[in-house]
């Protein structure tokens, strides 16, 4: 079940590695020059020795998990990414999951990065939010929250993510809101 752990990270940490540019991740014996050694060390860096996370505007856990997420594709364990004797970014996460729930699109995000970082996505840090996700779905039109194509991209992600079953509904749902041109509108 681990190589499907890795699998949803790469997965969900694609784009975010390939509009950044940036490996998040430092293995032991890397060379100095490498950009995923030097990368991991500046977001190390940025990363509050309080509370483990990555400060953020607003009230937004995306940054963290982005670093999480990131971090277990590139091959490392979340749990050892911190910024001297602090908190770890996973720690930080728990600590925050109820309020990194708050919406399907943070929901599924969240997901993604705790299944990457092989926890369990129906218990973290208190709190269940598989299926915190699942009972924001609406069976009758297919759509997962506030419906724009991000929510239901990280919804059917995160399913996957965690092994779930995803609703045939939601993947059409997405399906009819891709345009004219083949891609989809962030917000619809």
């Amino acid at each position: 079940m681990r190589w499907s752990h890795r699998r949803a990270a790469v997965i969900a940490a694609a784009p975010i590695l390939i509009v950044s540019g940036l490996v998040l991740g430092a293995r032991p014996g890397r060379a100095q020059d490498d950009p995923a050694a030097r990368a991991v060390q500046y977001l190390q860096s940025q990363q509050s020795s309080t509370t483990g996370g990555i400060p953020a505007a607003g009230d937004s856990f995306g940054p963290t998990e982005q670093y999480a997420t990131g971090g277990v594709a590139a091959g490392f364990d979340p749990s050892a990414l911190r910024n001297g004797g602090g908190p770890s970014v996973m720690t930080y996460l728990e600590n925050n999951a109820a309020a990194a729930c708050a919406s399907a699109a943070q929901c599924g995000e969240l997901i993604i990065t705790i299944a990457a970082a092989g926890d369990n996505p129906s218990s973290f840090g208190g709190t269940d939010p598989l299926s915190t996700l699942q009972a924001d779905y609406n069976a009758g039109t297919g759509r997962y929250g506030d419906g724009e194509a991000f929510t239901q991209a990280f919804a059917i992600q995160a399913l996957v993510a965690a092994g779930a079953i995803v609703p045939s509904g939601a993947v059409t749902f997405l399906k009819n809101a891709q345009d004219s041109d083949g891609g989809w509108d962030y917000e619809d």
